[in-house]
C-alpha cells in the first residue's frame, strides 16, 4: 500500500505523520465498515491491530490479516465477534491516542503494571471467550485501556487526544464519540461490549452515545 501500514504511520514516523484528525475518524470508519460485512456472516477477523491497517493513497483503510477462527494447539477457537469488538476498541484507542497512549502507559510504576498485568489476566481466566491481547510488555493495550478509563473516571476524557491531532480541524464530538465506543468495547465481559452493528449506528449518529460508567466494569 502507498502509505504502509497504520502502525508505522502512528508509532514509527514523527507525530503521526500525516494524520489528522478528518483521517483518523475516517479510518474507523472505513475498519467499522470491513468489520461489519465480516460480523454479518458470523465471521470473527481475529487479529484487529494496526500492523493489519493498511493506507491507500488517499488513506483510505483496507483491513488485511487473517480471517476466522484461530486454532490454538488445543483446537480451541481463539477468534469470536466478541474478541474481535475487544481488539476494535484497543485499536480506536490507538488511533485517538497516538504515540501519546504508549508514552503514558510507560510511565506507569512497575507495581502498577504488574497490578494491571493480573487483573488483566484474571478477567481473561473468567471471560467466557478466549481472546487475542498482548499482556505483556510496557505500553500494552492493557495499559492504555487503564490509563484511558482513569481519564475517564477523572472527567479529563479527551485528554487521551494525541495533541498531533488537535490542531484546526479537530472536531471534539467526533473524539468523544470515539473514545467513548472504544472503552464500551473494552468491558471485561464479552456480552456487555458494543456489536459491531451498535457501533455502525452510534458512527452514523443513527443511535446515541453509549453511556459509560465512570469506571471499568470488573
Amino acid at each position: 500500500m502507498p502509505n504502509r501500514s497504520l502502525d508505522k504511520r502512528l508509532f514509527r514516523e514523527p507525530r503521526g505523520t500525516g494524520l489528522t484528525w478528518p483521517l483518523r475518524y475516517s479510518m474507523v470508519n472505513d475498519v467499522a465498515r470491513a468489520l461489519y460485512h465480516l460480523h454479518v456472516t458470523n465471521v470473527p477477523h481475529g487479529s484487529i491491530k494496526a500492523s493489519n491497517i493498511l493506507l491507500e493513497q488517499d488513506f483510505a483503510a483496507r483491513l488485511h490479516g487473517h480471517f476466522g477462527y484461530q486454532p490454538d494447539q488445543s483446537n480451541t477457537p481463539r477468534g469470536s465477534l466478541e474478541a474481535d469488538m475487544l481488539q476494535f476498541g484497543v485499536l480506536i484507542l490507538q488511533v485517538v491516542c497516538g504515540p501519546q497512549g504508549r508514552s503514558q502507559a510507560n510511565t506507569a510504576p512497575w507495581a502498577c503494571f504488574i497490578a494491571t498485568v493480573f487483573n488483566w489476566v484474571q478477567q481473561c481466566k473468567i471471560a467466557t471467550v478466549n481472546e487475542e491481547i498482548n499482556l505483556h510488555g510496557r505500553g500494552s493495550p492493557a495499559e492504555l485501556v487503564d490509563w484511558v478509563w482513569t481519564l475517564h473516571g477523572e472527567s479529563r476524557l479527551l485528554e487521551a487526544v494525541d495533541p498531533a491531532a488537535r490542531v484546526d480541524d479537530f472536531n471534539f464530538a467526533q473524539a468523544t464519540k470515539l473514545l467513548l465506543i472504544a472503552l464500551s468495547c473494552t468491558y471485561p465481559d464479552p456480552a456487555a461490549r458494543l456489536t459491531i452493528y451498535e457501533v455502525r449506528m452510534i458512527l452514523s449518529d443513527q443511535a446515541p452515545l453509549p453511556e459509560v460508567p465512570p469506571s471499568k466494569p470488573t
